[in-house]
């Protein structure tokens, strides 16, 4: 049982590595470091597991509710939940068709795309997206056990906005700003507001206030906000 649980720690640890893990030499000349070569990791694996998958994610995933304005709609607005993960680099767009082949395999829809560089010296990179709320659902309730920085904006997306657009609530006004407070609480944990489309947005768009008995009942202590401090970046070696 123990042996099993590392394993899946090693998954997990592998996946996050390869989103934002960096293997690089410093070369020194005198006190400072001159040059820094990066090499990447690349982890062939012919099939994720999903706690490599969750570890991935964590690195690299969104979470998110898009907003776009829409004449089909009769609110003038889609709402689309979304989960997203972007990879640069030698090795992206591999593991973008490894990661489609495990989306399949659990019967979660998937498209690949292809973001060419705008820069010399940039990479192009890879996005993969779920965007049918359905989908979502089932790829997040899949990989959610395993996450660790993401896991409480998974719950949010899983069991509070999805549910709310399973009723129906993103077709209507009243039901929008029951989503929208939700989405504030994601944004919240992501670092804050995304975009211009939130609760006060739609509260002036429609001139309609949410109730307070409405509102997500979050305590304080589930939202961390950092403090920026300048000390320097920790990646000053």
């Amino acid at each position: 049982m123990l042996e099993k649980e590392n394993e899946q720690k090693k998954d997990w640890v592998a996946g996050f590595f390869d989103a934002e893990g960096v293997i690089h030499v410093h070369i020194r000349h005198g006190k400072k470091y001159t040059n820094n070569h990066y090499f990447n990791l690349v982890l062939n694996m012919g099939q994720f597991t999903s706690n490599f998958v969750s570890g991935l994610f964590d690195g690299d995933g969104e979470i998110a509710l898009v907003v776009n304005e829409s004449e089909r709609m009769d609110i003038g607005y889609r709402l689309k939940a979304r989960n997203r993960i972007g990879l640069t680099g030698h090795g992206s767009l591999d593991c973008m068709i490894l990661l489609k082949d495990f989306c399949e395999e659990i019967d979660v829809k998937a498209n690949i795309r292809e973001k060419k560089a705008t820069k010399d010296n940039w990479a192009d990179g890879y996005s993969l997206s779920i965007s049918e709320f359905k989908s979502v659902k089932k790829f997040i309730n899949t990989i959610k056990e395993d996450l660790v920085i993401k896991q409480k904006q998974a719950d949010i997306m899983a069991n509070q906005i999805i549910p709310m657009m399973e009723k129906g609530m993103h077709l209507d006004k009243r039901g929008v700003l029951e989503i929208m407070a939700w989405v504030d609480v994601l944004n919240e944990m992501k670092g804050g507001n995304r975009g211009r489309y939130n609760l006060e947005y739609f509260e002036n768009e429609w001139d309609i206030k949410l109730p307070e008995e409405k509102k997500p009942e979050v305590k304080n202590s589930e939202i961390s906000v950092y403090k920026e401090e300048d000390m320097g970046s920790i990646f000053d070696y």
